[in-house]
């Protein structure tokens, strides 16, 4: 191989090499311009801090079945304030509870936990609260079917709407709920 392939190659390598820097630089200059943006944070105290978000309503009943602290914490104050807290099941680690809390009620992040099929759908009450409560099934795994129990619920708290969707039944998704609002 000649001199002039070496540097041929050599120089290739080194363009392609500037040119993945630079996207990566690219791709992380919007998250420093903008610090309210939807990202994911280490635990809700460094949203509190980064973001001024105030209280943020986690629950004080906790199944044994959940994981604490949330496996994952994402949040934004930007185009509105709103956060959503994932926890894991302790046996098998997929998502069972997700917890979201945003100014907008068209706030929906679509999550690995949803309800696929609605069973029932009913009005009930936290702390007297009107609070809309679904109750069907969840896929299992996400492309299985749809045999897991779970449900959603959610209502309007002072300044957010409030949304707990869990892999429990809709007494246990009330008693969360119930004990995340004074």
């Amino acid at each position: 191989m000649t001199e002039r392939k070496i540097y041929k190659y050599a120089s290739f390598f080194i363009m392609i090499g500037l040119v993945i820097a630079g996207l990566r630089v690219l791709n992380w200059v919007p998250l420093v311009a903008d610090k309210g943006l939807m990202r994911e944070y280490g635990d809700i105290g460094e949203v509190e801090k980064k973001l001024s978000f105030g209280r943020i309503y986690a629950p004080h009943y906790f199944p044994q079945t959940f994981k604490w602290p949330p496996s994952r914490v994402f949040a934004q104050a930007k185009p509105f304030k709103a956060v959503m807290l994932e926890f894991r099941d302790v046996e098998n680690g997929r998502t069972a509870l997700l917890i979201t809390q945003a100014v907008s009620p068209d706030f929906d992040p679509r999550g690995e936990l949803t309800v696929a099929e609605i069973k029932e759908k009913a009005l009930c009450n936290i702390k007297g609260m009107e609070a809309f409560l679904e109750a069907g099934s969840c896929q299992s795994p996400p492309s299985g079917p749809y045999d897991i129990e779970c449900g959603r619920i959610s209502w309007q708290y002072r300044d957010y709407h409030l949304r707990v969707i869990a892999r429990t039944t809709p007494l246990e998704l009330i008693k969360i709920a119930e004990s995340m609002v004074d």
